[in-house]
């Protein structure tokens, strides 16, 4: 049993990474949404995302539940690794793909193209959400959702 500062700590730091990664995952579609006609890549990186962003908005919410339930507040429950984890991981994603996107909300058509032509970063940020796919199935059987 987690004393009760690890508890509400670590549930308090998964709701708020959540809500950063998901912030960051709006402005990513964002930008994504600009650029809808730079070919199937974007497309792609653009679906995925929408996908990931429910599923977490989804373990983000229970997150915030357990964190007021009575197992948590009297008998300090902890969250699984596979719930924390994944929203970590999913925070860590955000960054690689605003480190992938122009720095600026309204890209100029030359960074537009230059980003949508860079392949293999677009290809590795799908691949990164498509992993956290699997990983938030998993979380969220855990939670039974």
């Amino acid at each position: 049993m987690a004393d009760p500062l690890t508890a509400f700590g670590a549930a308090a730091g998964a709701v708020q990474i959540a809500d950063v990664a998901l912030r960051a995952s709006g402005e990513a579609y964002g930008f994504l949404a600009a650029v809808k006609d730079a070919g199937k890549d974007v497309q792609a990186l653009r679906d995925t995302l929408c996908g990931v962003e429910s599923n977490i908005r989804s373990l983000r919410n229970y997150v915030s539940k357990f964190s007021k339930s009575k197992n948590a507040r009297e008998e300090f429950e902890v969250l699984p690794e596979a719930i924390t984890g994944t929203l970590m991981r999913f925070h860590d994603d955000m960054v690689y793909l605003k480190s992938v996107l122009p720095r600026k909300p309204s890209p100029t058509l030359a960074q537009k193209v230059r980003w949508a032509y860079n392949r293999h970063r677009v290809a590795s940020a799908i691949k990164r959400l498509n992993d956290r796919k699997t990983d938030l199935n998993i979380a969220l059987a855990i939670t039974g959702r």
